[in-house]
């Protein structure tokens, strides 16, 4: 037992040398990494949660031709990073038939750490709707405080990077502030991780 638990330090020592020197290099994204690595520190930490909200449906109005910028700012957000923006993240299909109207929401909750093609499955299975760049926004806007409980992500509006991963765009924060920010697509989240669904 003692060997095999020297062999798993072993190996994360060398993994930790692995992701220095990707981010030395530039091959991967500082600020990408150091949210990954707190979500992890974090996510057996024990919130204050609202059962209601996490579980039950919600409506708020969504504006889809609001220019995204505005809803951007409309979020009052501490920290928006700067690849989401009009030119990464442009209307989807779903959005552009749309004006300003009540949506239905829900979050999401796996319960266990999930990948996202697992997760969207899910999703699709249960009757929902993965929600949008700006269906987020709207939840970032109207719920404030919902996003320093847990991280809320959305998983329909898709980037793909110029390095070829994809990101999506998601709600995160603590007492301290609340960020608008991506993460890849390719990963799996934590049980932390709530997914903001339509339902109508």
């Amino acid at each position: 037992m003692a060997a095999a638990n020297v062999n798993v330090y072993e190996k994360l020592w060398r993994q930790e040398l692995v992701i220095n020197r990707f981010v030395l290099e530039g091959r991967r994204d500082p600020e990408q990494v150091s949210r990954i690595l707190q979500e992890m520190i974090i996510d057996e930490r024990k919130t204050p949660g609202n059962k209601q909200e996490e579980t039950g449906v919600f409506r708020l109005i969504v504006d889809y031709v609001r220019p995204l910028v505005r809803g951007i700012s409309a979020g009052r957000y501490d920290y928006v990073n700067s690849d989401i923006k009009l030119a990464h993240f442009p209307l989807g299909k779903v959005e552009r038939s749309k004006g300003r109207i009540k949506i239905a929401f829900r979050l999401f909750h796996p319960d266990k750490e999930v990948e996202s093609v697992e997760v969207l499955g899910q999703i699709a299975k249960a009757g929902f709707r993965p929600a949008t760049l700006r269906e987020l926004l709207s939840v970032g806007e109207c719920k404030p405080d919902m996003q320093r409980e847990f991280p809320i992500i959305a998983l329909k509006s898709i980037w793909r990077n110029p390095d070829g991963g994809r990101s999506v765009t998601g709600l995160y924060g603590d007492s301290a502030e609340r960020r608008l920010t991506t993460s890849y697509f390719v990963r799996r989240w934590s049980r932390r991780h709530r997914f903001l669904v339509v339902t109508n």
